[in-house]
């Protein structure tokens, strides 16, 4: 086996999903190869975070409403459209033919460029975290150098992006900002704010834009709530990085060590929750 093999299947040999001579195979790769051995514990550090997350009960009526929500759509469906005569039926018909096809070559087209784009993006994230779980210094100064990049203040930064970051020069105690960027990815121009706190450990918050989904690699990830917010882990050596809607944009945290420092500074970070 080889390494895309093998990630292919650390999930499935985690779970001891594999077949036996398959689970050999594998295990003989591991032996001899760092970096499946990293990928395999990053498995295993998530799974044993995921199992510290307590999943949010449904309300007592939630059952109850979407069966009539249900009852109500189906009976809907269930009318005949007899107000209408066959012609202009089967006008609209075949309007929704050409719809459905139209919207399907659109599709087709804008998939044949996604995946390079997104794939090149979910990569540089890759080694970025994977830089980061052995030196955040030289991963942040990696990842500066990839992309156009300016240091600015947080005034500065506002006017650049056209919007004030969450990254605010107030924090909790123990922690200070410092350094606060404007990166021109390919995605978007984002705003890279990194904290220290109590002086040596560094955390990085990355703020993007509305439209661009959750990219913090391939890599295992558990979607889990923190604070009420709907939020996406994934591991990075023995530290944490996770991604949530702060106001209309997205923030990626990198190097937290576990969930409560998560919650601590989404808390802060949201403008809602410090006004009040």
């Amino acid at each position: 086996m080889n390494c895309p093999e093998v990630e292919e299947l650390l999930s499935a040999y985690h779970d001891d999903e594999l077949a036996p001579d398959a689970r050999a195979s594998l295990t003989a790769h591991l032996e001899d190869c760092p970096a499946c051995t990293g990928r395999l514990k990053e498995f295993q550090a998530l799974s044993a975070l995921s199992a510290q997350l307590h999943a949010p009960e449904a309300p007592a009526h939630l059952w109850s409403a979407l069966e009539s929500k249900l009852d109500g759509d189906l009976d809907a469906e269930a009318r005949p459209l007899s107000f209408l005569g066959r012609q202009t039926a089967g006008r609209l018909a075949a309007m929704a033919a050409v719809l459905v096809i139209g919207v399907g070559v659109a599709f087709l087209a804008y998939r044949a460029w996604l995946p390079t784009a997104h794939e090149e993006r979910m990569a540089n994230m890759d080694r970025y975290l994977d830089q980061f779980a052995q030196n955040p210094d030289q991963a942040l100064e990696n990842f500066s150098a990839r992309y156009k990049t300016q240091a600015v203040s947080l005034e500065d930064a506002a006017v650049l992006v056209g919007y004030q970051p969450v990254a605010g020069s107030r924090l909790p105690q123990g922690y200070s900002l410092d350094t606060f960027q404007v990166l021109e990815m390919d995605c978007c121009t984002c705003t890279q704010a990194t904290y220290k706190r109590d002086g040596s450990d560094t955390l990085v918050l990355i703020e993007h834009g509305p439209d661009e989904p959750v990219c913090m690699g391939n890599r295992p990830m558990v979607n889990c709530r923190c604070n009420g917010k709907p939020t996406s882990i994934v591991q990075v050596g023995d530290r944490i990085a996770a991604s949530w809607k702060a106001e209309e944009r997205y923030v990626t945290l990198v190097g937290a060590r576990d969930i409560e420092q998560v919650k601590e500074l989404m808390a802060y970070l949201d403008t809602s929750d410090r006004d009040n």
